[in-house]
């Protein structure tokens, strides 16, 4: 091959070490992967001595180099090698998909039988791979026998333009999004909404691309590379879980998605409405805060767990109230539709690696997630024990929920559950080891002191969380009404000027989303500004939340109430 080194062979020249190193990728043997380079390159010699002309010469080489390793691999199998030529003329049942057995790229064939769907998947299937008479198959499908012959017309047409555009994949087969999916309201019984798709790439991918509009099962398949047969269930289920809605042989995601650009965009607009009016948010907080600092609960407690009471009665009282006064002026309230999986539920997603996404993080500084509880009923002579919680994203601090290594977790969405019984068995001193509590959970010890939920003293754990009574949240509650009450009127007022012209931009077809959903984007970071305000002014103790390595933090913004 020194005819590569000449000026006129250059671009092959560049391209050899890129090529072998594939080669021995796909081959895992050095010996064959230099057969395969060598193969490549002659393909290229021979056809660029013929006069032909090589555009983009990688992505040429790569392409031969991809049917020269599928026809090496048929010969080592003693499989047909099977090409495509210009004879792929399908228009009538004259034997032309058995000629195509006999050409190179029936692969390429197969790939589009696969992504039809089923109606025409099934009768080339039967048809052209199983021998099977347009009479039987009309019979075996209780079909007339035109509808079987519009199948296979329908089918072959198909076939015939997937071929044609063969090379024109989506972005989103070869670079797939990520979508986290979150929801409002009580999830299902098995953690849905986001037990379906927070784990599942392909789930992620299919409802992203059923966003802008709707789509059939085969351009689903086609967009993210994956046979319609495989796509069919996913979809179905999708659809059984009300997260996909059908419409004729169409289907769409059935929530809002957005991008970390959307999330991000009207920030600054927030930061500032909260800087020019602090006292109309904080004013009615501080003054009840302060009635809380006198009471015999608060001065009952640890330093640090008192600032823990007072972050969550900060994300509390703001959480809700603006809420409240965002329904008021917008002039309804959010329901939560009863769903399958036993939920009352309304999902959101956030994509991360689409063409909106530009990597900035800076949305995250004003993250948290509402409310949440981890509960015991009727448990060890108590009526309840309930570990309030909120989800503090907004700061670098360590996530308790994250599963420790070397700790089997039989079921992740109930570890809330699970953490408030050992910290409860921890705060009452009891012995573990009597208890039904299973053993296996002791293993988050070590990491639920580094998320500062717990100290150890004396080499023992101590709870690090505030503990009050039943009585002493009732009058918790009771501060809160009374700053919410205060709230009210003053931000709706602000609110009335500040909302329009900044709701979320919707596909026109999706018409499930409460205004509340489609204006979150003009007040989900009123609550995090509000309490880094507070904090930067001396307000309200900033905790080293924002300390990257957790080891000085004050435990997080949680509450736990143990009721007789």
């Amino acid at each position: 091959m020194d005819d590569i080194n000449s000026d006129k062979y250059g671009e092959l020249h560049k391209n050899i070490d890129f090529l072998l190193e594939r080669a021995r990728r796909k081959c895992g043997d050095t010996y064959d992967a230099e057969d395969l380079t060598q193969d490549t390159l002659l393909a290229a010699l021979a056809f660029m001595e013929r006069g032909g002309r090589i555009d983009d010469v990688r992505a040429w080489l790569c392409r031969v180099m991809d049917r020269r390793y599928n026809d090496m691999l048929r010969r080592r199998y003693r499989h047909p090698v099977m090409r495509l030529g210009d004879d792929f003329d399908i228009a009538a049942d004259d034997g032309a998909l058995e000629r195509i057995a006999e050409t190179d790229e029936a692969e390429a064939v197969r790939r589009e039988v696969a992504h039809l769907s089923l109606i025409y998947r099934e009768v080339i299937v039967r048809h052209y791979y199983g021998g099977e008479s347009v009479e039987d198959i009309a019979r075996a499908l209780s079909v007339p026998v035109g509808t079987v012959k519009s199948r296979l017309y329908s089918g072959r047409e198909r076939i015939k333009k997937g071929i044609t555009d063969m090379e024109n994949y989506e972005k989103q087969s070869y670079a797939p999004i990520k979508m986290y999916v979150s929801n409002s309201g009580n999830w299902g019984v098995r953690g849905e909404p986001m037990s379906i798709v927070n784990d599942d790439l392909i789930v992620q991918n299919l409802l992203y691309r059923a966003y802008e509009k709707p789509v059939t099962v085969e351009e689903l398949s086609r967009a993210i590379g994956i046979p319609t047969a495989y796509v069919e269930p996913i979809v179905e289920r999708l659809t059984n879980a009300e997260l996909m809605k059908q419409t004729g042989s169409r289907y769409y995601a059935d929530f809002m998605i957005f991008s970390d650009r959307d999330e991000r965009r009207y920030i600054p607009d927030q930061v500032a409405l909260v800087k020019e009016n602090f006292d109309t948010f904080w004013g009615p907080i501080e003054a009840e805060l302060d009635k809380i600092r006198a009471s015999e609960t608060y001065l009952s407690l640890e330093p640090e767990t008192r600032d823990s009471l007072e972050l969550y009665f900060a994300f509390r009282c703001l959480d809700y109230g603006i809420y409240d006064p965002t329904c008021d002026v917008l002039g309804e309230f959010q329901t939560f539709p009863e769903r399958p999986d036993g939920g009352c539920w309304i999902a959101f997603g956030r994509v991360y690696g689409d063409d909106n996404d530009d990597g900035d993080d800076h949305g995250l500084s004003y993250e948290y997630s509402g409310l949440r509880f981890g509960t015991l009923e009727n448990y060890d002579g108590k009526k309840r024990v309930t570990l309030n919680i909120y989800g503090t994203e907004c700061y670098p601090n360590r996530r308790y929920q994250i599963i420790p290594d070397g700790m089997r977790v039989k079921d992740p969405i109930g570890l809330d559950d699970i953490y408030t019984e050992l910290l409860y068995l921890i705060h009452t001193g009891a012995d573990i080891e009597k208890t039904r509590f299973d053993p296996e959970y002791l293993k988050a010890i070590p990491w639920l002191v580094e998320c500062r939920l717990l100290r150890t003293e004396n080499g023992r754990p101590h709870i690090n969380v505030p503990v009050i009574d039943g009585d002493a949240f009732s009058k918790l509650r009771e501060h809160e009404k009374a700053a919410r009450d205060r709230m009210r009127e003053p931000l709706k007022v602000l609110f009335a000027d500040f909302l329009p012209g900044r709701r979320a931009k919707l596909p026109p077809h999706l018409d499930s989303v409460p205004k509340q959903k489609q204006y979150m984007f003009a007040q989900n970071a009123l609550v995090v500004a509000t309490i880094r305000e507070a904090m930067a002014r001396g307000l309200l103790t900033d905790g080293n939340y924002d300390d990257p390595s957790g080891k000085n933090q004050n435990p997080p913004a949680m509450v736990m109430v143990i009721e007789e």
